[in-house]
């Protein structure tokens, strides 16, 4: 009697023991990308496949985090996330040299590109000029071309730049044509990532068959960015 409860027992148990080994090896089986269901070393590795993308996916995010917080801060330089300015810009012209001796007005509108990154910035830049001269019925008109060296670490950006072009100088008596050079420098106030307050001081020197004359002019100019 003993003998056949002991053998029932066992028999009882070992489906036991069977189903928890199914269990284990359900608990280690997952399914694949294509929908079928794969167990063991197969199973470990699709497993790994998916940490991994996770972790790539999480990676994109933070970093696309940081880029759109670092839009809304000064770390670094403001300019670096744009590479293109357009420049709206007025001036007095305080001081002039040879025919042009008188004071005025100016103005002018620029597109200005980035060619590098950091906070040491290389530009290029061509400008529309004009200006309205006292004595003159007329006035001074140029396009010019320059290269400019700014100092972009955070809202106060100081720059230099030097530039050539043509210039036209239209009077009542008649039209020259010159050859025109200047030399920039000044100071741009970051109000926000995409405007600019700039403050500069420019020389603009002409040279034609007359000879050589030129201007000294205060700016005060509207950058945007984009």
């Amino acid at each position: 009697m003993k003998y056949l409860l002991s053998l029932l027992a066992s028999v009882a148990v070992l489906p036991a023991g069977a189903l928890a080994g199914d269990a284990a090896s359900q608990d280690d089986c997952i399914e694949n990308i294509i929908g079928l269901t794969v167990c063991g070393e197969q199973a470990q590795a699709v497993r790994a496949r998916l940490e991994a993308e996770a972790a790539s996916e999480a990676g994109r995010a933070e970093k696309h985090r940081k880029k759109r917080s670092s839009k809304n801060s000064f770390e670094g330089s403001a300019y670096s996330l744009f590479r293109n300015t357009v420049s709206l810009r007025s001036g007095y012209i305080f001081d002039t040299r040879g025919s042009l001796d008188e004071k005025g007005y100016s103005g002018g509108l620029a597109y200005t590109r980035r060619l590098n990154d950091g906070p040491l910035a290389v530009k290029s830049d061509i400008e529309l000029y004009g200006a309205d001269l006292d004595s003159f019925d007329g006035g001074v008109g140029a396009i010019i071309t320059s290269v400019i060296l700014a100092y972009e670490p955070g809202r106060i950006q100081p720059f230099i730049s030097a530039g050539m072009g043509y210039s036209g100088i239209f009077t009542s008596a008649g039209d020259v044509d010159a050859f025109v050079y200047q030399g920039r420098g000044g100071v741009n106030l970051a109000l926000t990532q995409r405007f600019g307050l700039e403050s500069a001081y420019r020389y603009l020197g002409f040279v034609n068959g007359n000879g050589r004359s030129a201007m000294h002019g205060a700016e005060v100019n509207l950058n945007v960015n984009f």
